[in-house]
């Protein structure tokens, strides 16, 4: 029964552990791991030029005389993709072994000689070795190794982090198109400038202001005439602009959220503090305005809630 196994089965640790030799088994190697796939490549074992390779008899001709082949070592410096198997006397291709799919031969065949098999061929060597480069799945598991040396080296970026690049990429642009509708709803907060109109809906266009739309839009709108980035986001075909009264109303609760912790902070940060409320009534409503006076080091310190606690824009974000 056909087992899948593992690159370390495949090849396996010579005498030196840094370099690794071929020993195939009678299986297929499948899933390797970017560390395998690496010491494939850069630790292969590789012969010693003095290094004695074991001869083939072959018989030849109508008389059938033998022959004495072996493999040569100049191959290795011929075809730099070569690796030789001392147990098993037998030549691998690397970078197919690494890289190639299953059932990239003709036909989706399963690969032979030189990926899954060792080629012991010697009277054929030369040939087979000037074919095999021509063949596409050992161009394509070529181009999968530099392309994968060159990750290693961050050259290139692989595909998860292109996609983890494009991610932060889009945070960043993100946090760039809503940072000046925050910026203006904190300016109309601190103000007391009422946000909406009666016609705080649909596109925002920078260069038409034919409809009292309100002032936060208007703001915003003025902004835009000195801010390129931000007339091309509110102009684009998009739907995420962060004008909408659902977003006004999600960065309104943010700032009142961050603006409460902070006042709590303060007061646990004084422990001994005073409440003062006082309140204001005209035609309309009442208002009641609220002070905080607290203890601190250098004595008593009175602290205005609507001037003297600050927001930025990074903490709504």
């Amino acid at each position: 029964m056909s087992q899948q196994t593992s690159l370390s089965q495949f090849f396996k640790k010579s005498n030196d552990t840094n370099v690794l030799q071929v020993d195939h088994h009678k299986s297929s190697v499948s899933s390797l791991t970017d560390v395998k796939k690496e010491e494939v490549l850069k630790k292969i074992w590789k012969p010693e030029p003095t290094f004695e390779f074991p001869n083939t008899v072959i018989f030849s001709g109508k008389d059938k005389r033998s022959k004495n082949l072996k493999f040569q070592y100049r191959w290795l410096h011929t075809f730099p993709w070569l690796a030789y198997s001392a147990k098993l006397d037998g030549a691998f291709c690397t970078f197919c072994v690494a890289f190639a799919k299953s059932g990239a031969g003709i036909n989706s065949q399963t690969l032979g000689a030189l990926v899954r098999k060792p080629f012991q061929n010697w009277k054929h060597a030369m040939e087979t070795f000037k074919n095999h480069v021509t063949l596409q799945y050992h161009k394509q598991s070529v181009f999968d190794a530099d392309h994968f040396i060159d990750i290693k080296k961050n050259v290139h970026l692989s595909i998860e982090n292109q996609l983890d690049t494009a991610r932060a990429r889009q945070i960043v642009e993100n946090r760039k198109n809503i940072s000046p509708v925050i910026e203006t709803i904190i300016l109309c907060g601190r103000q007391n400038i009422p946000l909406r109109g009666h016609c705080d809906f649909g596109k925002l266009t920078v260069d038409n202001n034919d409809v009292n739309d309100g002032n936060f839009r208007n703001l915003l709108r003025f902004r835009a005439r000195g801010d390129a980035s931000l007339k091309i986001h509110l102009e684009s075909s998009g739907t995420i602009k962060y004008t909408s009264p659902i977003s006004q109303n999600a960065i309104i609760n943010s700032c009142n959220s961050i603006l409460l912790n902070k006042i709590v902070a303060r007061v646990n940060e004084a422990k001994c503090f005073t409440v003062l409320v006082d309140e204001t009534a005209d035609i309309a409503r009442s208002r009641t305005s609220v002070y905080l006076r607290s203890k601190r080091l250098n004595g008593l310190a009175m602290l205005n809630i609507h001037r003297d606690v600050e927001i930025t824009v990074d903490e709504v974000i």
